[in-house]
């Protein structure tokens, strides 16, 4: 997956219409492009697994099972939360990741200063994704949950550096 971060970073910095657009312009255009899929297909993949009852990750599954929900409400849950059924999760991830390595291009004016945001994200990233693993083995709901929130949270900062880092390829030729 982090190649195809990449090479979204580096079509990102070939586009220019993000550059002129407003952020409620970029949204709506993002969600047509990405959000509209991610619902199709997990509208589909719902009607598959209550048909032949497929499982998910284990995080996932803890959250699930710390609240006794079925496979309807499951993923019902996995789609509104952007935990995504089976390997849907890349399309929320893409959409908030893409936002958020806008809004930063956006507001740095200089290189290094988002060469600086992709350092911080890379540090930040390693222990909230650590601390999903961690809480997501207790028994309790507020946890798992956190645990699930916390997943969500690594996905799209890490679709954020790889963006980031793709950009920086197409930018400097590299």
């Amino acid at each position: 997956m982090p190649i195809f971060f990449i090479v979204s970073g580096i079509l990102l910095q070939y586009r220019d219409s993000w550059r002129y657009r407003s952020y409620k312009g970029i949204v709506v255009r993002k969600a047509k492009s990405l959000l509209y899929p991610y619902l199709t297909f997990s509208i589909l993949t719902t009607i598959y697994s209550i048909k032949f009852t497929v499982g998910t990750s284990a995080i996932v599954m803890s959250f699930y099972k710390n609240i006794g929900a079925n496979i309807l409400v499951q993923d019902i849950l996995g789609t509104i939360l952007g935990i995504g059924i089976w390997l849907l999760w890349f399309l929320p991830a893409l959409f908030f990741g893409e936002l958020l390595a806008i809004v930063i291009l956006k507001q740095s004016q200089h290189v290094h200063y988002i060469a600086a945001s992709v350092l911080l994200l890379i540090i930040i990233v390693s222990p909230i994704g650590r601390n999903a693993y961690l809480a997501s083995e207790t028994q309790s709901v507020i946890l798992s949950f956190i645990a699930v929130i916390l997943l969500v949270i690594f996905r799209i900062l890490v679709a954020t550096t790889f963006l980031l880092i793709g950009y920086f390829i197409a930018e400097f030729k590299i």
